[in-house]
């Protein structure tokens, strides 16, 4: 018997390169649109690495001039997204102590942007950097940020585990609630490290695509010719409670978290191991978690940023879990057209796809022709997939991290 108790998402809250806001955000998704583009600014110009998925988003109007001045992006995102989800999930009006509300926030860098510019503003001869310039660059500092805003008393925590931070900080909400430490848990994950030091950085590491002629169709997970990912940033945040809290209060419920897998590579700091073993326990240990089979699954959401070896790892850890049903269950690949988003990846993808699920579609992949002949997977590539409307469908939310961070999510949809 599963021991894992179903959790209810009640909120969203999006703020991403394809939209500012579930609905949004959603709708361009299934549209087939990219948010990948050639920057122009001038730091970026002449540069191997210009290609990036930016926000676009009057944050100083949504946030005010003196939060917008003490906080680095990545928490200002975070606490866009954190007001979205919030609202929408009623939890405000219905009384709940402090110290039943946790928040987890994770992200991969945090606020790397405010120390490169406190940096330069030293450099440049300032008489002071910014008094709250450590505050604003902690990893923690967009979990501390919503934890302030919301009230919460239950806890304020930060998972760093590069691009699974975001997907972890959903597993670690579960556990949260099943421990009975809250009743209710603000997870998600932020990022904003579009900056020539991290683009440098992933460039010299030939992680990023460098088809700069053509941004829309330069991430190809799953093709044959993949070169790389394009950067990107944002915010996804979620609401989780016991699904028979949920229910209890009538609240509105976008899907529910069936199971959570978390395991790591030990192989490299930087690389996945290539057979995909670990990656494939991840899976494996969020299906059990409900009792599900791999053959009970509608649609995978895959990590599948477009580097040659980590899509080839991922493929073949699907394949190691699918085994017969390789080639009935689809996956599809968000960051073809949202861009990699780094820490935020796990959380704004897990709620395109429980988006994708109330819609009872699967979204196509951008960009995965030509077919890599090595990776025999079912991959929506020319179209969106419908899935029957009457059946309740799971899928499988993947994410990956530097240093071997492997998480696996099954969402079921409302």
């Amino acid at each position: 018997m599963s021991r894992f108790s179903p959790i209810a998402v009640t909120g969203m809250g999006c703020i991403s390169p394809l939209g500012n806001d579930p609905d949004a955000a959603c709708d361009a998704y299934l549209q087939g649109l990219s948010a990948c583009r050639k920057l122009e600014e001038p730091w970026a110009s002449g540069r191997d690495a210009s290609l990036a998925a930016v926000v676009e988003c009057d944050v100083e109007s949504l946030l005010g001039e003196f939060l917008v001045n003490r906080l680095d992006r990545c928490s200002q995102l975070a606490l866009l997204a954190a007001r979205q989800a919030w609202s929408a999930s009623g939890v405000g009006e219905h009384g709940l102590p402090g110290d039943r509300l946790a928040v987890v926030l994770g992200t991969g860098i945090g606020g790397q942007s405010t120390l490169i510019q406190q940096y330069e503003r030293n450099a440049a001869g300032a008489r002071r950097v910014h008094p709250l310039a450590v505050a604003m660059a902690m990893p923690n500092a967009p979990a501390a940020q919503v934890a302030i805003e919301l009230g919460a008393h239950g806890g304020a925590h930060a998972p760093v585990s590069a691009c699974a931070s975001g997907a972890e900080a959903i597993g670690w909400g579960q556990m949260l609630l099943a421990a009975d430490q809250a009743d209710v848990v603000v997870v998600g994950g932020a990022e904003a490290a579009i900056h020539l030091v991290t683009m440098r950085g992933f460039a010299e590491m030939r992680a990023l695509s460098c088809r700069h002629s053509d941004p829309e169709g330069a991430c190809r997970p799953f093709a044959e010719d993949r070169d790389g990912f394009v950067l990107g940033e944002g915010a996804g945040v979620l609401v989780l409670e016991r699904l028979s809290d949920a229910q209890a209060r009538h609240a509105p419920i976008e899907g529910v978290l069936l199971g959570a897998g978390m395991t790591s590579d030990a192989h490299h700091l930087a690389m996945p191991q290539p057979d995909g073993l670990h990656s494939a326990k991840a899976v494996w240990k969020a299906l059990r978690c409900a009792d599900a089979a791999p053959g009970d699954l509608s649609m995978i959401s895959a990590h599948a940023t477009g580097t040659s070896l980590g899509d080839m790892a991922e493929a073949r850890a699907l394949q190691l879990v699918l085994g017969a049903a390789t080639d009935q269950v689809w996956v599809t690949a968000p960051k073809s057209g949202l861009g990699h988003l780094l820490g935020a990846a796990g959380a704004v993808e897990s709620i395109l796809t429980l988006k994708a699920l109330q819609k009872a579609m699967v979204p196509r992949s951008l960009n995965a022709d030509p077919p890599d002949p090595e990776i025999p997977l079912r991959i929506a590539r020319h179209r969106n997939e419908p899935l029957s409307p009457q059946d309740r469908h799971l899928a499988i939310k993947n994410s990956f991290g530097f240093g071997g961070h492997n998480v696996s999510l099954l969402w079921a949809g409302a």
